[in-house]
């Protein structure tokens, strides 16, 4: 486990898809939180994707996550719109 961690902790770029799609243990939370707070610290780039916004994250998740989450400088937010069809659902239809 340490080794991975290291590996998230200190890797050149991390991406964290989809982030609050579905609820988390304390643990995985806990672990998410050390190894963004290590990445802030060390200052290493860090793509954070998800459909919910920041105080979503807070109440659906655990506000020390957002918190962190919030640190991040330069912190850039894009929201985009589109329909809420997921490409995986549409490829499925075709196969059906």
């Amino acid at each position: 486990f340490d080794e991975l961690f290291q590996k998230l902790a200190k890797c050149r770029l991390l991406v964290i898809d989809d982030l609050g799609t579905k609820k988390s243990s304390d643990y995985a939370v806990d672990i998410v939180r050390e190894i963004i707070s290590e990445r802030i610290e060390r200052r290493l780039p860090t793509v954070v994707t998800s459909n919910k916004k920041l105080h979503e994250i807070a109440e659906l998740i655990d506000d020390r996550l957002a918190d962190r989450l919030a640190t991040f400088r330069p912190i850039t937010s894009f929201d985009i719109k589109g329909n809420d069809t997921s490409f995986r659902s549409d490829q499925a239809k075709l196969l059906i």
